[in-house]
């Protein structure tokens, strides 16, 4: 067994930010400049995460003295998301990067290796430290002082770069995932929103000179032949419950059973909690199939697809595929409506839609044949989002039983 040493003691250094008077203010964060100026949305317990950014121009960042990152620096956060880690590798697409004052820079000397300090601190022997440090403390957060007493093991490289690629086959999966998603979406827009659907001369119809009529309802013009109808009224939708927490028999049994949060990711492919037979019997909770589209109806509305039969909670409905919308036309459908769905939201503490606000969504229907040719473009795509999604997480699951043993030496990768 490897012997543990202290971050104190070793070729390491711990580097802050510049915290002093000429520390960024609101007014000069810019969307596009030189130097990526990172905020806590940017670090995240699996890496970056560059959804959003914001950057500082040359001139604020020449005034900077301390904090900006070299390549394979380690970036930690010390404040609010307390431990959440990133690599900045190569692979990295900025080459100005700064972080803000609720992180720390980790600076491997010669001797240490940047990968295998990395991975340490995102092994269970390092975060039950960081956890042990922390607990009591009124304000988490994790000073250099802590840091520094913070111990891991000096092992080979090569374990360090057996998870690494795990972990860029992981990202490669889910950059894959984000285009299919988008391409899925932008076929969407083109047949339902543009009303551009191949004609049966394979033309664009509307830019064709396809026969266009004004909807009363809709206030403006749909393809000839399509109706208007809610929603409701066309697709069987459910609200959740949640089965009573006071009787052991209702739960951990076979049945998955999600959260408003659980039902963010995209697609679902696994639940924490599980409820039994009885459990769903016996309460409000609403057992759906397999490709059912959710919609979480609290705070930030996210759609996603079910991959498995589960039941879901109270501020989740389900919107069921039928034999007219599968779910490749009702995922993009609810997404494009969330922006409306944000404007209708209620509630100061917790703010939400009601179901009666999805059964009320007026949806146009095209025709079967043109619903039939959409299925056949777009089904392959959702198809291959599940499949890797799937992947990603027996790859996670991989990653995360090698890590610690790779990380103490009890295995090594030849």
């Amino acid at each position: 067994m490897l012997q543990l040493s202290k971050i104190a003691d070793l070729d390491i250094q711990l580097i802050d930010g510049d915290r002093g008077e000429n520390y960024p203010s609101r007014d000069e964060f810019y969307e596009n400049e030189y130097c990526l100026f990172l905020d806590a949305n940017n670090i995240t317990s699996n890496g970056f995460d560059f959804s959003t950014t914001h950057f500082i121009t040359k001139e604020k960042d020449s005034k900077l003295r301390n904090g900006k990152l070299q390549r394979n620096d380690i970036v930690i956060m010390t404040r609010g998301s307390v431990g959440n880690i990133a690599f900045y590798d190569n692979s990295i697409m900025y080459s100005n990067i700064r972080i803000n004052s609720g992180m720390l820079i980790i600076r491997c000397g010669k001797s240490i290796s940047p990968l295998n300090v990395y991975y340490q601190f995102k092994s269970p022997i390092v975060l039950k430290q960081i956890n042990d440090f922390m607990s009591g403390s009124v304000q988490k957060q994790l000073p250099v002082s802590i840091l520094k007493e913070i111990k891991i093991f000096t092992c080979s490289k090569n374990n360090a770069n057996f998870l690494k690629l795990i972990d860029d086959k992981i990202a490669l999966n889910n950059k894959t995932n984000t285009e299919l998603e988008n391409m899925a979406k932008t076929i969407y827009d083109y047949w339902f929103s543009q009303f551009d659907f191949p004609d049966k001369n394979s033309h664009p119809y509307k830019t064709s000179g396809g026969q266009m009529v004004y909807n009363e309802i809709l206030k403006r013009e749909i393809p000839a032949g399509w109706e208007v109808k809610r929603l409701g009224d066309v697709c069987e939708i459910v609200l959740g419950g949640t089965p009573s927490t006071d009787k052991d028999e209702y739960w951990n049994g076979n049945i998955p059973w999600l959260n408003s949060g659980e039902v963010a990711e995209f697609p679902i492919i696994n639940a924490e909690k599980t409820v039994t037979e009885l459990g769903i019997k016996d309460s409000a909770t609403e057992l759906v199939p397999a490709g059912t589209v959710t919609l979480s109806i609290t705070r930030h509305l996210r759609p996603s697809i079910l991959t498995m039969d589960a039941c879901i909670n109270q501020s989740v409905v389900g919107i069921k595929e039928n034999d007219i919308f599968s779910k490749n036309f009702l995922y993009p459908f609810i997404a494009s409506k969330i922006n409306h769905y944000m404007m209708l939201r209620t509630g100061a503490q917790q703010p939400h839609i009601n179901k009666e606000t999805v059964d009320d969504t007026l949806v146009c229907i095209p025709s079967t044949v043109v619903l039939e040719n959409y299925n056949k473009e777009v089904g392959s795509i959702y198809e291959r989002i599940i499949l890797n999604a799937k992947e990603t997480k027996q790859l996670t699951m991989l990653r995360d039983y090698l890590l610690p043993l790779l990380m103490n030496g009890q295995i090594e990768v030849k």
